[in-house]
């Protein structure tokens, strides 16, 4: 594991660009930048999953253990704030019109999608894994409430946050700090809501920053103007958000308030870094456009490889599911982005047509 980790580290490393001294990339959060990252953190995604499926040998995969311990939930944090942050772009930019349109463009293909995926699963499970589940289990797992081997809370927590963007914005319109106040204090109550369903913490403990990359998106500006000032001012702000990660990070797992903080000055460093250091390339590109179906479907592979006894090797069981992953990802995105142009983007497709 050791040498997948240290090629993953080259292909990070890889064509990154570093602004000049005292100069800062303005373009920090382009859709190509967030592409790239995304692309990192669903391959750490990968290999955190992947160490369920396989017998790990702690003299030879220490590395990937040690990660795993650190990482956590971190390794979802990029995907909730760029979400926020693009939303509240997006909304500044369209207003009411794109929050009324949320529901259909985006809260109905992520559902269908993730359907589509448990499908999937529900035929593996039939077919290969021969492991029934009772039919509530199945049903539940379709409104990401319940999982058949399928990933789950990211997409349920989605859907929610959803939900908050919707209401809090069609209720204030083009007022959005009442709207921004409104969302957060949803999330918070939702928060709260899955704490008493007995889900694990993990539900939950990363929703508010999705809430922060809203914050980001809508105070961008300002924060920009004051962060970018000066490297003094750069130095003071990275040294802030590392200080509150690292005094927070042996007390992450005692209170959700604690371990949102402490992701969303996770995410903070992440954005800050950004700032100075341009990251990208055709592989992380490559991976960023695919990050759902990365992250829905590579737990087939493993399933499978897994029901096949191909488990005492890390870097074996790496080396099969990752392009595996990989394959059908591609596959599943083509056939979706043609269901998608059928039942959701039908208007648009018109429109250029004429």
């Amino acid at each position: 594991m050791f040498y997948i980790l240290m090629i993953g580290l080259f292909i990070v490393i890889a064509e990154a660009k570093f602004a000049p001294a005292g100069k800062f990339n303005t373009d920090y959060l382009s859709k190509e930048s967030t592409t790239a990252i995304n692309g990192i953190f669903v391959f750490l995604v990968f290999l955190c999953h992947a160490i369920g499926y396989v017998t790990v040998d702690p003299s030879i995969d220490v590395q990937w253990t040690t990660m795993h311990s650190y990482m956590g939930q971190l390794v979802v944090v990029p995907f909730l704030f760029f979400s926020g942050y693009g939303i509240m772009c997006s909304i500044k930019a369209k207003g009411t019109t794109y929050v009324k349109g949320m529901f259909k463009k985006r809260f109905l293909p992520l559902l269908l999608h993730f359907d589509i995926a448990v499908f999937l699963y529900f035929l593996l499970n039939l077919i290969f894994i021969k492991r029934s589940y009772s039919l509530k289990d199945t049903l539940l797992a379709f409104l990401t409430w319940t999982s058949i081997g399928n990933s789950n809370w990211y997409i349920g927590a989605m859907l929610l946050l959803y939900i908050t963007v919707t209401v809090s914005f069609l209720i204030f319109r083009k007022y959005k700090l009442p709207a921004l106040v409104t969302m957060t204090l949803l999330t918070g109550i939702i928060i709260l809501l899955i704490i008493r369903t007995d889900k694990p913490s993990y539900w939950y403990n990363t929703m508010l920053v999705f809430t922060f990359g809203m914050w980001y998106g809508y105070l961008k500006d300002k924060i920009d103007l004051i962060v970018m000032k000066n490297s003094f001012t750069y130095l003071f702000a990275l040294l802030m958000a590392t200080g509150v990660f690292v005094v927070l990070f042996d007390r992450r797992h005692s209170r959700t308030i604690y371990h949102s903080i402490w992701s969303i000055a996770f995410a903070a460093i992440i954005v800050l870094v950004m700032m100075k250091v341009k990251i990208g390339n055709p592989i992380l590109s490559t991976l960023g456009k695919h990050v759902f179906s990365i992250y829905i479907l590579q737990r087939i592979p493993m399933l499978l490889i897994r029901h096949f006894g191909i488990t005492d090797n890390s870097f074996n069981f790496i080396l099969l599911s990752f392009p595996a992953t990989l394959i059908i990802a591609f596959v599943f995105d083509k056939a979706i982005s043609y269901i998608d142009k059928k039942l959701f983007f039908r208007e648009k497709n018109k429109e250029i047509k004429q």
